[in-house]
C-alpha cells in the first residue's frame, strides 16, 4: 500500500496544513508522497527544487526526498486510487521514531518554475 497526505487541507497565512494524518510503526521505513498540486498557482506551475524537509519529533529520520518526475498513481484504503501529475510532489522515506499519542508534523518546502516558495505540513503518528 502507499501512503500520502491528502489533499484536504486548511490554508494558513504562510502554509498550507494537510488535516489527515498518516501512520507508521516505530520499526518501518516506508515512502511516504506530500501532493503540493493544490498550492500550485497554475497548472503549468511545477516543483523546481526541494528547499527542507523537516520533522519535529527528533526520533524519526527523513531521508531520500526527491520530487517526482512522472507521474505517480497512489491507492488508498478509502478511494480507488490518486494520481498526482510530474513535478507535483514530494516523495520522501519516514524511518524509525517512537510509539505516541501525539502526531508529529512533517514540513516540506519547495522552490517552484513560478519562483514561489511553498510550504505543506503533514501529521505523522507513530504507533
Amino acid at each position: 500500500m502507499s501512503w500520502y497526505w491528502e489533499e484536504n487541507e486548511m490554508t494558513t497565512t504562510d502554509r498550507t496544513i494537510c488535516r489527515n494524518e498518516i501512520q507508521k510503526r516505530a520499526g518501518e521505513s516506508i515512502i511516504y508522497t506530500m501532493d503540493f498540486t493544490p498550492v500550485l498557482t497554475a497548472a503549468s506551475e511545477t516543483i523546481s527544487s526541494i528547499t527542507s524537509v523537516a520533522c519535529s519529533d527528533g526520533n524519526v529520520t527523513l531521508s531520500g526526498e526527491v520530487v517526482n518526475s512522472t507521474a505517480v498513481t497512489l491507492d488508498d484504503d478509502r478511494e480507488d486510487s490518486v494520481t498526482i501529475d510530474a513535478n507535483k510532489a514530494v516523495q520522501v522515506r519516514v524511518a524509525g521514531g517512537a510509539a505516541s499519542t501525539t502526531a508529529a508534523t512533517v514540513t516540506i518546502k519547495v522552490a517552484t518554475s513560478a519562483s514561489n516558495t511553498r510550504e505543506r505540513v503533514g501529521k505523522l503518528l507513530v504507533r
